[in-house]
Parts: structure tokens; sequence; C-alpha cells
């Protein structure tokens, strides 16, 4: 890693994008690696668990199926921004879905809504691959 750290210390300098004042300022260089799918749907859970925390106030509780998981992986992951934009899926998909199930009344207390596949693709794509349920998750009240 030393020697990484010293070639690349070098490619800056000689390649004139910093100049060695500058460089000599840097106590350390870390490398970044992408993340893989699995820690992405990590990230995915923590966002979920996130949204579950604030929806415990309502009573109310999200399931993702795990098809759409992967889906909002591939959708919201970017290499070069790295998992950020993933949070900005996950609200477009799963919450604004909660919300308008919320505001239209057929959300009660004790309720958890399944959202599948087709539900997070109606959300994301405008209807492509859309389910019968026309983007309405299931919503099953275990009160």
């Amino acid at each position: 890693m030393q020697d990484f750290e010293q070639k690349l210390v070098e490619e800056l300098i000689s390649s004139n994008q910093f100049r060695p004042e500058f460089l000599n300022r840097f106590d350390e260089i870390v490398v970044f690696r992408p993340l893989e799918k699995p820690e992405l749907l990590q990230v995915i859970d923590l966002i979920l668990a996130g949204i579950n925390k604030q929806m415990a106030l309502q009573k109310v509780s999200i399931s993702v199926a795990a098809d759409a998981k992967e889906y909002l992986v591939d959708k919201g992951y970017d290499p070069r921004l790295g998992a950020r934009p993933m949070r900005r899926v996950v609200q477009r998909a799963v919450e604004n879905l909660v919300a308008k199930q919320m505001l239209s009344g057929s959300v009660a207390p004790g309720t958890v809504i399944e959202i599948t596949l087709d539900d997070v693709k109606h959300m994301l794509d405008g209807g492509a691959g859309a389910s019968s349920n026309s983007g309405q998750p299931v919503a099953q009240d275990y009160a």
C-alpha cells in the first residue's frame, strides 16, 4: 500500500495536477473500492429500517420484496456517485407509494404495507411492468 501511495503522489506531481506543497499537507491516502451488490442490499435495508422507524409512530410498517430491493439497487446505484442516489430512488419508489396510501386512508394502524417489484417498477418507470393491482401495495392488517 505504501508503494501505491508513493506512485500515486509521483503521478500527481509529474502530471502537474497538484503541487508538491499541496500534496505534502495530506497525512494519508485512503483508497476506496466500489460497493458490491450484497453491500448495496445492506444499504437498502438500512434505508428501509429508517423508514420503518419513522412509520412506527403511526403504527405502520413496510415490507419490501427481495426482488424489489434488487431492482432499487439496480436503479439507484451509480459507481461514480456511490450509494447516495439510492436514497432518492427509495424515496421516489417506496416513500411516495406509502405516502399515497396513507393519504388515501387505506392504511390503518397495525398495517404492514407489502411492496412488490411491480409496485416499485410502477413508481419508478411510470407504469412499465405494473401489476394488476395498479401499483397499489398490498396492505395487511395485523392489529
